[in-house]
Parts: structure tokens; C-alpha cells; sequence
């Protein structure tokens, strides 16, 4: 019998109680060092908390246990978690740790909440799986309100003063735009907690509705002098020049109104700089006082004369779709296109980096999604510029110190992507002073979409009387002037309503949805809500309807956060998440029911019409009706002067040994190369990429640091597109910012061809290659406060040309763009701008994936020798910046690409940071092998373009060398088994000679440790490169000698596997092709279609529970997902079990059957002991018993290969009997050879009832193709379905669970 609560809100606290179990606090302690400084070497303890608070409506029969099962796992509290739900708790005291007061130390306590009206996930997770559990009960009375917040306790000295932990808290603990902090003393905490609430606000239903003089008002333009005018857009952070606002006062003059505050808000983010681009649409008059390169005396638009103008004098048979959609599109097989697109998301960035960061990535995802009819993503790419990690710790107001910019940064992609599903496949980091001011944040994303379909999946047309519809996430506050905020500099202005918070597990909803929903028919065209929300997106859909275009749309219709938005907040909101429809009326109740399966919430909000206006109305009245062709064309060209200086050369010198010489003076050679390892541009960033999902959806061949528990670094990335070919695309990034201040056309050609080389070195064909530009710079529009604005735009058209002349020599189509033009830093007299920053993106055909020459060398590779080429001789123009001939470097690319794909390049690596040395020394961070090298009286720490170190057999020099005859090759050494770099060079007139020999292994822990995160590679911690050498040599051998695969399998009589999908599952299409694989019939089935019909389980012998981040991963991996199980499907998962079937949980699947009990009550999955997520390749050895490895120790299997990719995967039982219970059983199933996630004894694996029940963290999965493996392993043998081909270690689990099933 359920007990009636009388209270309105409930709080409910959360807390590890074990501290060798909280990863979290262990983390806080760690990071104080790092991101506050003045407490380095205070001694201290950390202790945090997670506080959920949920407002019950009066009358609702709930109980506390009910909200307590959401709030935790049964399973995980039972062992190391406590929960206090509706008193005070004290963590404190509960876990022990009061116990250390001893007077000379103090407990302080920090509570942080999301401000009301921020997004809050991890909320609206809690309010879903508590109507879950609740059903009927979650809104009898009234709604259900959730949210939830965080503790940090800290044991500090009694010395430190309430101002240093309050400065703490503001400068690390949290965000003041976005969150809320109370500094509390110890013995205050428990007793502010019995009545301290947050304000909760909840959905708004849609009678909801302000008066209609509260939602609208009317803007007195007419009769405003300029003066006026300039004051009013100021103001209302509408961002229009007072040229734009005497047009807009004429418009509407001559229609004899006034406009509403709708009217104005609509065209001001139309007519943005970030939607319009008007600076490179600018009629531009040139003073050119440069020699060395022709410019027009006046250009009427660079975009239209140098950018798309560069695709019109390069065209290719490959285009499809260029500057016209959400993204660039270009056919990549017969069967597929790729699109592409690389945004920027700065100025949200700089306030908040994490939100920044994260609404950057699903942004520009939603970009890929909203292209044609809808492409799937397939990866993502994220570039950071931000400044110094050492800079000074106190800066101006509203500035994030670079450390915590950077962390924000990248946790706010690791989320975005992680959680979605999609690979970070490769990046760059950079540092410059200029990024103080504000951080530049690339996001990019590569998505698929069919062809040869029947259907044009590009093409989008609208009839009138189609129906606008909103599918996705609510409107709220957020992201309101996010495109006229994001078209003005950084100062105290800059408005707290354009930062964001995006929401990966909607949008993975939505994603789902919409493929699903195209593949049906149910909509004619699709776009994004991006910048300028409902007004952008309707708007721009409503020019594709008849002749005329037109839109008529009633926001009041669309789901809000929260009641009380005013019209324009509704209209051009960029809350996340949403994307917008035109959908024929006779699929409206089709698509209505799909999005209710899918869990997608959608708004109808009206229809496109033939009309040539765009009307807004707000409870059935208009307020906004605006001419289209007014809108969308009525903004003027800018008319604008650039003035073109000559080059002039950095004092400092060019490249990384120059700068590290200026700073640090003359050095020996061996410690300069260690130093330039160690530079803050050249240094690993190999924990950031790890910190990323870099193989979901298994089609990474080149990752990031990809070798098999150790890494050297690789060129771009390169991803298979399907399973059916080994076709592919590889990807490439470049940019030179620290040489545009000097030589901005210099900057630009360095930026291109480190684009292109890094896609050539990962097997790209040059001839089928597409280029994606993105300009970030600093404020080119003349004021009092920007004397040198002419100049900055002078650089603008200065890099225009060259990347419009480099990019027609090399024949390669720029397809898709973005620029970002106002990215300075003013507060007072304080101003901070970014260095002119041009970052290219290259994607490419790569005819066979598994055909690439390889980014490192090992001690096969002994004797071989090593070649520096270059499109013609490395030496340095007139300012000391690199030559750059575009020509030349077309006929050298397409020669270097004729040589890879003949087999004569063993391992290749472009020569970027660093120069020759470090990018020779890089190939061999493997370990067990070295060079000797002879340069001759070439300068080795010099950075060419278009240049290559190259491994080739000696047989193949010579023919090598034939192939390059036009270009410079130098014969430079051979690979040596020394471990050493040994290199000399003669003196020139600009170079003194020297001579190094240092241990391969000092230069790894140079660059290794000087990483920002401070954590040194497994190669380093091996102790002896030997070591490492041992596992490169074994692991080929190994994986050939055991992947041996003999049955055979008829299709007719496959069983059945059914595969999971759904609510942020990720991995079902690889993990269905690894049963596939492995002799199954795989069906991938959404988990809400297996509530309604649980008969699908009925003949299937195989249940899987894929990877992924099951609703976002916000309460706990797996926890919503295991509730959805218990009171839906526990049923008819017994049954399956009780039948006989197999379950097999991959990762998030371990954590839900974990969580479902399926282990028994005192076994855990916690979170890993460096409390981040890890993604590298392991190696597991059998060590139990379980239906998928029954037969594996007579078939002489003994180990695998595969790749872990998790935050909390860290395998725990109660007590150390249990635990060795289990493993004595049997039921421990994989250990890991290394301590890679402090699991007891190493365990990777369990299995339970008779072995017919398996939870593993890696993933096989990801292993189901061969060339997936990170050292290119092809073992051969027979395959189920009788083809001779390669049968990866990964498939073989579920071969043998086929077999398994077979015999019983």
C-alpha cells in the first residue's frame, strides 16, 4: 500500500561511501593543481555529492523508495552508494570523513544549481524515468517538477579564508552565467538542506498564454534620427549597422507602421552577420601595396569571387551539393554521398566553455542531419585554438583562464559526440596569446546519405499546404540573440540568454527519428533550428514553396520549457535539439505516431504558402508579416576598403625550434629536440583524443594515437563507409595562425596544404578531393576603436586569393564553409584580438581502407630506409615563412598517392610542427626501433609545405625515387634497431651544423608528458621500449594463429539475434553486423517497440544488449534502461532466459543487466579510478566459462583484441570472498592484460545462468571487420557463409555463440 507524502518538494542526496570507489573526488583533489593554482600545495580533501529534487503535485500517491529506485541503482546502492531522501544528510559524518577534524582543518561546503531556465539533462532524464516508474501517478494534480544540482565538500586548513574557497568556487566549481553556487560552513550544510529548494520549472502546456500586450509590443521607428537608431539596435543586441536600420525605418515607413518587436527581432537575425556573412559579401575596394601578388582594384564579393568562385574554375564530376544546403555534398561511392560541414561556436565558448563546446558539436551534427532529406553522421572533427596554458592566472573580467577553457572545451565535444554516437576521428589543438579573448571552437561533422535509391535524397520541395512542423526539444530562454550575439565582440554587454546547454540524448531521438521517418516518405524537406531559431529555419524553408515562397506559423502552438516566453522569444530562440519539417497533410498521423514511438515530442505550428510573406501569429494573431523577398534580400552591401601590406618576417623566426630558442636560448641539439617535443603546438594531445569515442559505429581504420595500448601520432583519419566495400574517405585539418600576422597569404597556403597532405598521408586520392574553409577573425569593420580595420580586411582578401589560387592548381572544390568575424575581447581600455586564423578541412576518396601506409614503425620495419621529399627544395621565402608552389604541389601529391597506392610506402608522416626531426621521431614513439639519419646541409628543424617523411624497403628506393624524378627526395638514413634518433647535418649560411643521438624514449616522455593533462603513456610506464617491442611483434602473430573460424552456416536457417536500439543505444548497426558476421539473422529492434510487443523475444536465440549511452548516462550507465526493463520487459526476459536464449551486454548493455541483477546483488560496474572515459585498444585473456567462449581453450584461443570505450566500467564485488567465488566459478570471463579501469583482479567480463548470460566492457563489435584492428591484422580462414576472407577476433564470440546455439 502506497503512503500518501505531504510535502510539495522532495530532495534526495547521493553519495559514494567507499572513498576508493569515488573516482569523482579523487579527480577534484587532482585537478586543483591544475586549474587553481594558489592551492597547489595546500593539502586538502574533496568529497562530492549529487542532489536531485523533484516538486510532487498534492494528492499523487507516491512514495519515497519510488523516487529513490530512480535515483540510484539497487544493485550499486547495496554495495558502495548512500541515498538520504525528504531529511538532512550529512556525507560528512555518514562516510567517515568528519572523523579528520581535528582544528586545524575546516569542512566547507559548495552547492551549485543550474539557474532557472537553463537546460537541465540530467532533470529531465530524472522526470522521464520517474514517470516511468510512477505512471498515472507522476501528474495526478498537477505537473511533475525535477531538477537536479551538486555538493562539493572540500577539507581545506583553517587558514584559508572564506574569499579564497569563494574565489575557488567561482573560478573552477562553476559557471555564474549558467549556475548558482552557496559557500556553506560545515556545520551549516545539513541544516540549509532541510529547507533549501530551487525554484523548478517545468513544461508548459499550450493554453499557457501571456496577454497579447505582454507577448508583443510595437518598436517606434518612424521619425528616429540615426542617432537614435544606433542607440536602439545597441541595446536590444540586434547588431545592425545604422545603414541597415535607415533601410528597415524606410520599409516601414513606406508601409506606415511601426514594427513589432517580432518584425525586428526576425530581421535582425536574418540580416546578421552570422547568418549573412555581409563582410564577405562586401563590394571591397583594394589598395594592394604587396609585390608579389595581383589583386583586383575592387572586388564585388570575396565569398562569390575567391571561394565559390574557386568551385566554378575547379569543377568536378564528384560535386552534388555545394553552397546551397546545411552542408557541402559530394558522391563518394556508387552507393553513397558524403556531406560535410565545419562550423565555429566562439563567442558561446568563451562564456561558457563546456555549453560552448557542447551545443558547437550537436549543432553543427544537426547541420549533417538536416542536409537533403537527412544525411546520418558518421564523425565528427573539433579544432581548440585557445591561449597559453601557463598564462597568468589573474585576467581581465569575464575571461576563463585557458586551462579551464580548454577542459571545458573538450569535455563539452566529449559529451556531444560520446553520447550521440558519432567518432571524434581528429583534431588539433593550438595555442596562441591572441586566443586570451576569446577561444576559437571548430566543430565539424561527416555524414552519409544513399544513393541510387530511386529517390533524390537532396532534393527538397515544398508545396503550399504543407504543414510546419517542430520535431525535437522545447523552447526556452536560451539561445536568444545567439546570431546577432555571436556578430559582435566579447565585453561586458554580451548577453547570458545566447548561452546554451545542448541536450545529446534528444537529439539522438530526433536523429533516429528522422532517418527513420525519410526512409518512410513522411516529409518533403528538412532543416535545423540553428541560429535565429523558428525565424531562420521556417524562414528559409519557406522560400522552396511555389514561385513566391511564403509561411504562415502560430508560435503560441509550439512546446515550451517553461510558460511565460513573449512571441519574438519564441520565434527566434535557439534552444537546441529541434529540427524543422514540411510535412504533406496526409502524413500527419503517420509521422505523429512515429515520433510517439520514438519518444519525439512535435509541435505543428502551420503551413508553407505561395504567398511571398513570412507571418508569425501568437494565439491565432499576427504578430510579424514581412515581405520574403524583403527579408531575405533587402540587406545592402557593405561598402568597404583593405588595404594589402607587404609580408614582414617574425622575429622570433619561424616554426616550433625558433620559439623554443627565443624563449629559451641556445641549446645542445639532443634537449632542443626534447623541448620542441615538448612545445605547447607540437606535445601529445593523446589523453584529449581518448577522452573521445574515435570508433563507434566501427569504421575508424586510422585513429587517433591508434596502436595497440601504446601510440605514435597519425595524419587525419580514415573511416570505412561500408560493409559491403572497403571504400572510404579520409580527413585532414590545417591551420597556420601564428604566421598571419606576418604573412597572412602565407598562412592560408600552409593552412590548405597541411589539410591536404594529412588526407594524402592517409590514402586520399588528391584527384577526388573536396575542401571545406572556415575564417575566424578578428573585427575588419572600421571604428574609433579599430584603426587598423583596413588592414585586418586586407588580410581577409589577401587569404581569399591564395586558398582561391591553391585550390583551382590543385584542382580541389571548396563545398561548404563558414566564417566568423568579430572575434575580439573589449572591457575598458583592455583589448584582445585573435591572430587572422583560416582552418581547412580536406576530405577524400580512399579506394581500399585496408591498403594505407602506416603512421609508425616497428621492428619489422629494421633495415628499411627512410626518404625526406618534398614538392620542391625546403628552404625558406623571403620573410623565412616556407615556399609554397601550388603547381608543383599538384603534380607531387598526385605522385605521392601513385606510390602509396602501388605498396612501395611502408609508413609515411607529413612534416608539420616540429620540422624533419620531430616528425621522423614521431613515427617511432612504438618503441624498439630508431634512425640514423645523414641530412646532409639540409636544416631538419625546419617546417616545409607540401613534404613527407617516407619508409621504404630498400628494393623499392630506387623505383620510389623514379616516381618523384620532378621533386626533392633526399636518400636521409635507415631504421635501426638501436631505439635511438641519431642525426647529422652540415652547416649552411642560415643553419649551424650539429649532430644529436637521444634515447626514442626521452623524446616520447618529452612529448608525452608535457600533455596539459599531465598523464604519461603506458610506453613510459612499461619502463623499457623493449617491452613494448615484445607486444608489437606478438600481436599479429597472435591474433593470425587463433581467428580461425570453420563452420558453415545456411542463410535459410540462420537463428534469430535481436538487437537493441533506442534511447541512446549507439552501437546496434555494428553489433548486428558482428552477428551477422558471426552466423546470425540479425533484427535491430527499438526498445520502445519491444515494450509493446515483448512476442518479439519469442524464437530469438540471441538478445543484445548493444554499447551506448542509454538515456544519456544521467542518473547512472544503464540505470533508466534497466528501469524501463523491470517494469515493462522482466517478464519476458525471464522467459528467454528460463528458454534457453543467450543475452549478451556490451558495455552500457554490462551496466544494464548489471543493474537488472542478472549478476546477483553484490556486483557492480563503478566508475573507472581516473574518473574519465578512456577509449584504447586492450588486450583480454580468457579466464572463464560462458556459451560465447564454451570451445575456445580446445580451439587454442586464448586472448582478444578489442576496444574499451567507458567512464564506468570499473567491475567491483561487496568483498573479496564474493569475489573470489566468481572467479573460481568461472564466471569472471576476460581479464584485461593491464590495469586499465582498477577493476578487481583486472575482470573485463562475467557470465551467469550456466554462461548463457554475458556482460562485457570492450567491445567486440568494434572488431567485427579486420582492418578495424589497429596494427592492420588480416587473419584469413573460412568464414560461416563459406567466403574465404578476413574473420576478425571480434566476430568470433559471436560465432561461437552461433555454434553454441546450433548444437543445443
Amino acid at each position: 500500500m502506497k503512503q500518501k507524502l505531504h510535502f510539495d518538494k522532495l530532495r534526495v542526496e547521493r553519495w559514494f561511501t567507499r572513498p576508493d570507489v569515488d573516482a569523482r573526488s579523487r579527480c577534484r583533489e587532482r585537478a586543483v593543481a591544475l586549474y587553481f593554482p594558489a592551492w597547489k600545495d595546500v593539502p586538502l580533501r574533496a568529497f562530492e555529492t549529487e542532489l536531485y529534487w523533484v516538486q510532487i503535485p498534492q494528492g499523487s500517491q507516491v512514495t519515497a523508495t519510488e523516487v529513490e529506485e530512480v535515483a540510484t541503482s539497487e544493485v550499486l546502492a547495496a554495495l558502495f552508494m548512500e541515498t538520504r531522501t525528504d531529511r538532512a544528510a550529512d556525507p560528512v559524518l555518514d562516510s567517515g570523513l568528519g572523523s579528520s577534524l581535528d582544528g586545524s582543518t575546516r569542512w566547507w561546503c559548495l552547492e551549485k544549481r543550474l539557474r532557472p531556465g537553463v537546460t537541465d539533462n540530467a532533470g529531465a532524464v530524472f522526470r522521464e524515468a520517474l514517470e516511468l516508474v510512477l505512471g498515472e501517478d507522476a501528474h495526478r494534480g498537477g505537473p511533475l517538477l525535477t531538477a537536479v544540482g551538486a555538493r562539493l565538500w572540500l577539507q581545506l586548513p583553517t587558514s584559508v579564508s572564506p574569499a579564497e574557497v569563494q574565489r575557488y568556487a567561482d573560478q573552477v566549481f562553476h559557471n555564474a552565467l549558467i549556475e548558482t553556487v552557496s559557500l556553506l560552513p560545515f556545520d551549516e550544510a545539513a541544516e540549509a538542506a532541510e529547507t533549501a529548494h530551487p525554484t523548478l520549472l517545468g513544461p508548459a502546456g499550450r493554453a499557457c498564454l501571456l496577454p497579447y500586450d505582454e507577448a508583443v509590443s510595437t518598436v517606434a521607428l518612424r521619425g528616429l534620427l540615426p542617432e537614435a537608431l544606433d542607440t536602439l539596435s545597441r541595446d536590444h543586441l540586434w547588431a545592425l549597422s545604422r545603414d541597415e536600420m535607415l533601410i528597415v525605418q524606410k520599409h516601414f515607413e513606406e508601409l506606415r507602421r511601426d514594427p513589432t518587436d517580432v518584425e525586428i527581432e526576425v530581421i535582425a537575425q536574418t540580416w546578421s552577420e552570422h547568418c549573412k556573412h555581409k563582410i564577405f559579401a562586401a563590394h571591397i575596394t583594394v589598395d594592394n601595396r604587396r609585390s608579389d601578388v595581383a589583386l583586383p582594384l575592387r572586388i564585388e564579393s570575396v565569398f562569390q569571387t575567391y571561394i565559390k568562385g574557386a568551385t566554378a574554375e575547379a569543377p568536378r564530376p564528384f560535386l552534388e551539393s555545394v553552397f546551397h544546403d546545411n552542408a557541402g555534398v559530394i558522391s563518394i561511392t556508387d552507393k553513397l554521398s558524403l556531406a560535410v560541414k565545419v562550423e565555429t561556436h566562439n563567442s558561446p565558448s568563451a562564456l561558457d566553455p563546456y555549453g560552448g563546446a557542447l551545443t558547437g558539436i550537436v549543432g553543427v551534427n544537426r547541420d549533417i542531419l538536416g542536409v537533403g532529406l537527412g544525411a546520418a553522421p558518421i564523425a565528427n572533427l573539433d579544432v581548440f585554438c585557445v591561449g597559453p596554458l601557463d598564462a597568468r592566472e589573474e585576467l581581465p573580467p569575464r575571461l576563463h583562464h585557458p586551462r579551464r577553457i580548454l577542459e571545458g572545451v573538450r569535455l563539452g565535444v566529449e559529451h556531444g559526440g560520446n553520447k550521440s554516437g558519432i567518432p571524434t576521428v581528429t583534431g588539433a589543438v593550438v595555442h596562441h596569446p591572441g586566443y586570451l579573448g576569446k577561444p576559437l571552437v571548430f566543430c565539424g561533422t561527416l555524414g552519409l546519405i544513399p544513393r541510387g535509391t530511386g529517390r533524390d535524397l537532396l532534393k527538397k520541395e515544398i508545396k503550399a499546404g504543407d504543414l510546419i512542423v517542430m520535431v525535437g526539444g522545447r523552447i526556452g530562454k536560451d539561445g536568444i540573440h545567439g546570431a546577432t550575439f555571436s556578430s559582435l565582440e566579447l565585453n561586458e554587454t554580451s548577453p547570458v540568454s545566447a548561452v546554451q546547454l545542448g541536450d545529446p540524448l534528444t537529439q539522438r531521438r530526433v536523429w533516429d527519428f528522422l532517418i527513420e521517418a525519410r526512409d518512410c516518405g513522411l516529409f518533403r524537406a528538412v532543416t535545423d533550428n540553428g541560429a535565429g531559431g523558428l525565424s531562420s529555419s521556417i524562414g528559409e524553408l519557406a522560400r522552396l514553396c511555389g514561385a513566391r515562397g511564403g509561411a504562415r506559423m502560430d508560435v503560441a502552438l509550439a512546446r515550451t520549457k517553461y510558460p511565460g516566453l513573449k512571441a519574438f522569444e519564441l520565434t527566434v530562440s535557439e534552444s537546441q535539439e529541434r529540427m524543422s519539417f514540411a510535412v504533406p497533410p496526409e502524413k500527419r498521423e503517420e509521422l505523429e505516431t512515429l515520433a510517439a514511438l520514438r519518444g519525439v515530442e512535435c509541435s505543428w505550428l502551420g503551413t508553407f504558402e505561395d504567398s511571398g510573406r513570412f507571418e508569425v501569429l501568437y494565439g491565432g494573431r499576427t504578430v510579424a508579416d514581412l515581405d520574403l523577398h524583403f527579408l531575405h534580400e533587402g540587406v545592402p552591401p557593405m561598402q568597404l576598403t583593405a588595404v594589402v601590406v607587404p609580408p614582414r618576417p617574425n622575429p622570433q623566426g619561424y616554426g616550433a625550434a625558433a620559439e623554443v630558442r627565443a624563449a629559451r636560448g641556445r641549446m645542445n641539439d639532443g634537449d632542443l629536440l626534447n623541448a620542441v617535443a615538448a612545445h605547447p603546438n607540437v606535445r601529445a594531445r593523446r589523453a584529449l583524443a581518448q577522452a573521445y569515442d574515435h570508433e563507434v559505429q566501427a569504421r575508424t581504420v586510422r585513429k587517433p594515437y591508434g596502436t595497440l595500448g601504446h601510440g605514435a601520432p597519425g595524419d587525419g583519419a580514415v573511416l570505412r563507409l561500408g560493409d559491403d566495400s572497403f571504400e572510404g574517405v579520409a580527413v585532414g585539418v590545417g591551420l597556420a595562425p601564428a604566421v598571419a600576422p606576418f604573412d597572412p597569404r602565407a598562412a592560408a597556403f600552409l593552412a590548405l596544404d597541411e589539410a591536404v597532405r594529412n588526407a594524402v598521408a592517409s590514402g586520399a586520392d588528391p584527384s577526388h578531393m573536396a575542401l571545406i574553409d572556415n575564417f575566424c577573425w578578428p573585427d575588419p569593420l572600421p571604428s574609433a576603436g579599430n584603426p587598423d580595420a583596413t588592414e585586418k580586411l586586407g588580410a581577409l582578401v589577401t587569404s581569399c586569393h591564395a586558398l582561391f589560387e591553391a585550390a583551382v592548381a590543385l584542382g580541389m572544390p571548396f563545398i561548404s564553409g563558414k566564417d566568423s568575424m568579430k572575434n575580439d575581447y573589449r572591457m575598458g581600455d583592455v583589448k584582445i584580438s585573435v591572430p587572422p586564423t583560416v582552418l581547412v578541412t580536406a576530405v577524400g576518396k580512399v579506394q581500399d581502407v585496408r591498403a594505407l601506409p602506416a603512421a609508425q614503425l616497428t621492428a619489422q620495419n629494421a633495415g628499411a630506409r627512410v626518404l625526406f621529399i618534398a614538392a620542391s627544395a625546403p628552404e625558406p621565402g623571403t620573410c623565412g615563412f616556407p615556399q609554397y608552389d601550388p603547381v608543383v604541389a599538384t603534380e607531387f601529391y598526385g605522385a605521392v598517392h601513385g606510390i602509396t597506392a602501388k605498396g612501395l610506402v611502408r609508413a609515411m608522416h607529413d612534416v608539420s610542427d616540429g620540422g624533419w626531426l620531430m616528425a621522423t621521431a614521431e613515427m617511432l614513439f612504438v618503441g624498439g626501433v630508431g634512425v640514423s639519419l645523414q641530412c646532409g646541409a639540409l636544416d631538419p628543424w625546419f617546417e616545409p609545405a607540401a613534404s613527407f617523411v617516407l619508409v621504404v624497403a630498400p628494393d623499392d628506393e630506387a623505383a620510389v625515387t623514379r616516381a618523384l624524378k620532378n621533386h626533392w627526395v633526399r636518400s636521409a638514413g635507415e631504421v635501426t634497431m638501436a631505439s635511438r634518433v641519431n642525426a647529422r647535418w652540415d652547416a649552411t649560411k642560415t643553419v649551424p651544423g650539429g649532430a644529436l643521438d637521444v634515447a626514442v624514449i626521452d623524446v616520447a616522455r618529452a612529448y608525452y608528458s608535457a600533455e596539459p593533462w599531465g598523464r604519461e603513456p603506458e610506453l613510459i610506464a612499461a619502463g623499457t621500449a623493449e617491452a613494448v617491442t615484445a607486444e608489437v611483434a606478438s600481436a599479429p602473430r597472435d591474433a593470425r594463429a587463433q581467428c580461425v573460424v570453420r563452420t558453415l552456416k545456411s542463410a535459410a536457417h540462420a537463428p534469430r539475434a535481436l538487437v537493441l536500439a533506442g534511447d541512446g543505444i549507439n552501437c546496434q548497426e555494428e553489433t548486428a553486423a558482428a552477428c551477422r558476421d558471426g552466423g546470425f539473422a540479425p533484427r535491430i529492434v527499438h526498445v520502445n517497440d519491444l515494450l509493446r510487443y515483448p512476442s518479439a523475444l519469442k524464437d530469438v536465440r540471441l538478445l543484445v544488449f548493444p554499447g551506448g549511452f542509454s538515456f544519456g548516462d544521467e542518473l547512472g550507465s544503464g540505470q533508466i534502461l534497466a528501469l524501463k526493463f523491470r517494469h515493462g520487459l522482466s517478464e519476458a526476459l525471464e522467459t528467454h532466459i528460463g528458454g534457453g536464449g543467450m543475452v549478451l551486454g556490451i558495455c552500457n548493455g554490462f551496466q544494464v543487466l548489471t543493474r537488472l541483477g542478472l549478476f546477483g546483488k553484490d556486483v557492480t560496474l563503478a566508475p573507472n579510478t581516473g574518473g574519465s572515459y578512456l577509449n584504447r585498444w586492450v588486450g583480454l585473456t580468457l579466464t572463464g566459462e560462458s556459451v560465447f567462449t564454451y570451445d575456445w581453450k580446445r580451439r587454442g584461443i586464448s586472448r582478444l583484441e578489442v576496444p574499451m570505450r567507458h567512464g564506468e566500467g570499473r567491475l567491483l564485488f561487496a568483498d573479496e570472498a564474493t569475489a573470489q567465488r566468481s572467479w573460481g566459478g568461472g564466471h569472471c570471463v576476460f581479464q584485461y592484460d593491464a590495469d586499465v579501469n582498477g577493476a578487481w583482479n583486472r575482470v573485463a567480463a562475467l557470465s551467469s545462468h550456466k554462461g548463457r548470460v554475458m556482460g562485457l566492457m570492450p567491445h567486440p563489435e568494434a572488431f567485427w571487420s579486420a582492418e578495424l584492428h589497429p596494427w592492420g591484422v588480416h587473419p584469413w580462414g573460412v568464414h560461416p557463409t563459406g567466403e574465404s576472407r578476413p574473420v576478425p577476433l571480434g566476430t568470433v564470440l559471436f560465432e561461437t555463440a552461433f555454434r553454441k546455439g546450433r548444437e543445443s
